[in-house]
């Protein structure tokens, strides 16, 4: 059975519009949401009070659940599709081909 790494774990719940707590230290997914504040909730590792705190926001805020979740699907449909994967491998190939 194929295993999820962390980072396509963060991008199934984004591409699912599902609105996510992310805890900084997975540096795998960190430049993603760095550049994408508006996409999810961030806390610091180990942080018990960041994490009650995000799970009230998330609970308490439905409409920013809705916005998040809705930033965090149309980002990840627009930039990491297969055929997103597909066509920047291609490009790279290009001049490398004989012809």
């Amino acid at each position: 059975m194929p295993t999820v790494n962390r980072r396509e774990r963060v991008l199934i719940g984004l591409a699912l519009g599902a609105m996510i707590i992310v805890a900084l230290y997975l540096y795998v997914v960190e430049p993603l949401l760095e550049r994408y504040r508006e996409l999810a909730v961030l806390t610091d590792p180990g942080s018990e009070e960041e994490l009650v705190a995000a799970l009230r926001f998330i609970v308490c805020e439905p409409q920013w659940r809705a916005v998040l979740g809705r930033n965090a699907r149309a980002v990840v449909l627009s930039r990491y599709t297969w055929k997103h994967h597909v066509d920047s491998f291609l490009s790279r190939l290009e001049p490398h081909r004989s012809g």
